[in-house]
């Protein structure tokens, strides 16, 4: 053999030594893992399900999840571990290894936890897989980063300070806590964390809708629902059920947003995207209408109310207004063209007029344009805050289920009620009544039930699961300026499930472990149910006079029709939703 030719041999095998070397390389930094995003929060059966078959047909390596996998929200181990074992049968079908993000619903309440830890593992842990570091953190009880426990911190700083040297970092968690630095252009204690060790990208969820972008370097995405209900129905908003197939090559990361089959762009939301949908879906900065008062059980009420649409987009805003409503109202206008120059407000004015019962409410209809094709499309009830009236008791009430004529006859029933979408209810009538004297508060409720047999009421424990039952539930707020509700629930057992919360500008403290006195007894009959309450106002820290008022909503769900019957709408904790408690 000529020196040439053993020359060219060698060098052949050279580069083949090398090319394979190089693939192998390739190899071992090339991989593809899915994510997934919330199951629970109102779940619709099946979809996760479908989810789980399509991440199945892919064939990802790994499959990374973002939290709430069961509805929660209970101590009840029984329900817990019901809601553990259904959900892990779901999951569990996954062919690829898979890892798990605490989320709210998983971990409400400390108690929660050991449950938790049993069914599923370490709340938050880290692994490495090819070249990333994966890193998943607990923040299903807090709200702000500042809040995430210092035990957590100091773990989370020493993981990162042994992993910086790996190419990627990515971080897992639930709550999307670092879009409120972001909307507020603030940092957090989390968000420095992440830039000082390099990591790369930031998965979240919580708020079951999607959106993307990246702040200093790093990749934050919000991954939206795998299941969970959606507040609406609006693809282009990054409102509808999807999954991430993320692509991992070299220190590259490549991520498509994928709707049962169809694959977006990783911006198909962005951060900028986001700041206009949440001022305009859950800030209502953008668009707000005033309220219409209405005092309880009066005829032939009229009024007006201001709608205001403020543009921040840097083209023409331009639809009609239209107003939905049915025969007991009259509205004037009923449409109203608008074309609203950017950053500029408009002030519409409409005539209400009541003609009969309260709901179904009007609805109001246009298109809010913004961004690179953008589109919200606005459909919300008009507010009403009605006020129901607390009369002094003249006579003794034996709390005893009966919601009798001759203790509750004097008062007038409370029975004009919407479903939680503002139109008419489903649920079987019902009567409240509200009364007082110097020390207590007394409350009434008839149900009419035409299945008594098909009352849903398990919960016998308090802050058992009674809110996902047959109930009753009021929200008081008594001192409109600290700003307190009282969320108090009870079945037709007489189990109760009550917490207080504190509200704040644009936040909420949830104190679940708060319990409250109660004296409470309830009936069954052959079509109805019935129950009986006194508080003592010591209870609630207060003690009103005639002619005081207290900010309140409450409300009656019906199992078997799956529906609630609400006296305003729409159910919310912040009191500026609330009707009014006048003592009388």
């Amino acid at each position: 053999m000529s020196f040439s030719k053993i020359s060219f041999t060698i060098l052949f095998l050279f580069f083949f030594l090398l090319s394979a070397f190089s693939s192998s390389f390739a190899q071992q930094n090339t991989f593809q893992f899915a994510v997934l995003g919330d199951r629970t929060g109102g779940h619709q059966p099946g979809i996760f399900s479908e989810a789980v078959e399509e991440v199945n047909r892919l064939n990802p390596d790994i499959v990374m999840t973002v939290g709430d996998f069961i509805e929660g929200y209970t101590i009840d181990t029984t329900v817990l571990n019901q809601e553990w074992d259904e959900f892990l049968g779901i999951i569990g079908k996954l062919e690829a290894p898979y890892y798990f993000v605490p989320g709210n619903h998983d971990i409400t309440y400390d108690e929660c936890e050991p449950v938790y830890k049993k069914r599923v593992g370490a709340p938050y842990y880290s692994f490495d897989y090819k070249n990333v570091h994966f890193v998943i953190l607990d923040v299903s009880r807090v709200e702000r980063s500042e809040d995430v426990p210092e035990e957590q911190i100091n773990w989370l700083i020493s993981d990162l300070e042994k992993n910086k040297e790996k190419e990627n970092i990515y971080v897992f968690y639930h709550k999307p806590l670092w879009f409120k630095s972001v909307k507020e252009k603030k940092s957090d204690k989390l968000y420095q964390i992440f830039k000082e060790y390099g990591v790369d990208a930031v998965f979240t969820g919580h708020y079951h809708h999607y959106f993307s972008g990246e702040v200093e370097g790093i990749r934050y995405i919000c991954v939206g629902s795998s299941g969970g209900a959606m507040d609406i129905d609006s693809e282009n908003l990054g409102f509808f059920y999807h999954y991430l197939w993320c692509t991992v090559d070299g220190d590259k990361l490549d991520v498509a947003l994928i709707d049962l089959g169809c694959v977006k762009d990783v911006d198909f939301v962005t951060i900028e995207d986001e700041l206009v949908i949440d001022a305009l879906i859950y800030e209502e900065k953008l668009i707000n209408s005033t309220p219409l008062f209405i005092r309880e059980e009066v005829e032939g009420w009229s009024g007006p109310s201001f709608l205001n649409i403020t543009n921040i987009d840097t083209s023409i805003l331009e639809d009609t207004v239209r107003w939905e409503f049915s025969d007991n109202w009259t509205i004037t206008p009923t449409s109203f063209p608008i074309e609203i120059a950017p950053s500029n407000t408009e002030k519409l004015e409409f005539q209400f007029q009541l003609k009969g019962h309260i709901y179904p409410l009007p609805q109001c209809r246009f298109k809010y344009s913004f961004g690179d094709n953008k589109t919200y499309d606005y459909q919300n009830p008009i507010l009403v805050k009605r006020e129901a009236l607390c009369n002094k008791i003249r006579k003794s009430i034996k709390i005893d289920g009966k919601v009798e004529k001759k203790e509750w006859g004097d008062f007038v029933p409370i029975q004009q009620f919407g479903s939680p979408e503002g139109g008419a209810t489903i649920v079987e009538p019902t009567k409240f009544y509200f009364g007082y004297d110097k020390k207590n508060l007394y409350l009434a409720v008839f149900c009419e039930e035409s299945e008594k047999e098909n009352i849903l009421a398990r919960a016998e424990k308090q802050d058992g699961a009674v809110y996902a039952e047959d109930c009753v539930g009021y929200f008081f707020c008594p001192d409109t300026v600290k700003k307190i509700v009282y969320q108090i629930y009870f079945n037709p057992k007489g189990t109760v499930f009550d917490q207080l919360i504190k509200i704040f500008r644009d936040d909420m403290d949830v104190k679940r472990e708060w319990d409250g006195e109660y004296e409470v007894a309830t009936q069954i009959g052959d079509d109805f149910w019935s129950i009986e309450i006194k508080i003592p106002f010591s209870v609630l820290k207060t003690k009103p006079e005639k002619g005081d008022i207290w900010q309140v909503n409450f409300r009656r769900k019906q199992k078997r029709v799956n529906s609630a019957s609400d006296w305003i709408v729409p159910i919310s904790y912040e009191p500026k939703y609330f009707g009014f408690l006048r003592f009388e």
